[in-house]
């Protein structure tokens, strides 16, 4: 009875182990997405936002206090960059659930030989000047776009019964 019970055992761990995924799958695939992170440059471009809203933030607060010296708002600049330096390994662990969730193991195999080839160095080397030219398009057109918004938005209260002129 004992050698029955052992050979169950042995076979019901067998049927598990080929079931279950193996872990060390998953940390591939986490290893391929840091991986295609780091190559795609998407790091980078994540610090290009930072840098915008940075320069948001500093021209408002410059707006409100004139009075504070360049020199300060350098100050500033460079302890939001350490800050966001320091704390970058926390926005990558944030992200490489976002993409196993939306990519598989293979498909992110695929895109890292993609990555590897001519057309995928290209994509990578101008995707920076694509965002940056980009958000400063987006910038300017939500600056076109906000008078004609917000007057919109003010003739939609006013043909509900609320005056805002006041």
């Amino acid at each position: 009875m004992p050698r029955l019970h052992y050979a169950t055992i042995v076979a019901l761990l067998s049927a598990l182990a080929t079931s279950t995924p193996a872990p060390a799958s998953e940390s591939e695939k986490e290893r391929d997405i840091r991986v295609l992170l780091e190559m795609t440059g998407t790091l980078d471009v994540g610090q290009q936002m930072a840098d915008t809203f940075m320069r948001q933030m500093l021209e408002s607060l410059r707006e409100a206090r004139p009075d504070i010296p360049a020199a300060t708002y350098d100050a500033l600049r460079e302890e939001v960059r350490s800050t966001i330096a320091e704390n970058l390994d926390g926005f990558v662990e944030m992200i490489v659930p976002v993409y196993s969730r939306h990519f598989s193991a293979r498909e992110i195999k695929g895109l890292l030989a993609f990555y590897r080839t001519e057309l995928g160095q290209k994509a990578i080397r101008v995707m920076p000047d694509l965002v940056r030219e980009s958000m400063a398009i987006g910038e300017l057109w939500g600056r076109n776009l906000a008078p004609e918004i917000r007057r919109r938005v003010m003739e939609r209260l006013q043909e509900q019964g609320y005056d805002l002129s006041a």
